[in-house]
């Protein structure tokens, strides 16, 4: 998966630099999506805290997996009726094959654990 990204210029945010279609699989099927040129996303502290653990061999790893897993998470809140699960759209930590499977492992753990709140505040 790649996902052109620049931190914006507030420094808030990373944003999408062009549309990028991503896919990602879960239990077998295939979910598509594209982020859109300009979509803003800011990883949560869990993602800096796991790339600080990460940083002496991996310092960019998850960026992309978690543009598209706030992107779902985002589009449940904007267009419930045509959102993935949240199971499928925390999967999406999972969607970046050049990540290291410990650490999108444990990303996926961590959203699992924790994504409950926001996903509950889109309903």
């Amino acid at each position: 998966m790649k996902v052109p990204c620049a931190i914006s210029p507030t420094k808030k945010s990373l944003v999408v630099l062009e549309d990028t279609d991503v896919e990602w699989t879960y239990q077998g099927i295939t979910y598509r999506r594209t982020l859109r040129e300009g979509y803003e996303f800011r990883p949560g502290a869990w993602l800096l805290v796991a790339l600080f653990l990460a940083m002496i061999f991996h310092p960019l790893a998850l960026w992309q997996a978690s543009a598209l897993h706030d992107y779902l998470y985002d589009e449940m809140e904007e267009d419930p009726k045509n959102a993935v699960p949240r199971v499928v759209a925390d999967a999406a930590m999972l969607a970046d094959d050049t990540d290291p499977y410990w650490l999108k492992t444990a990303a996926w753990g961590f959203v699992r654990l924790v994504g409950w709140a926001p996903w509950i505040g889109g309903t």
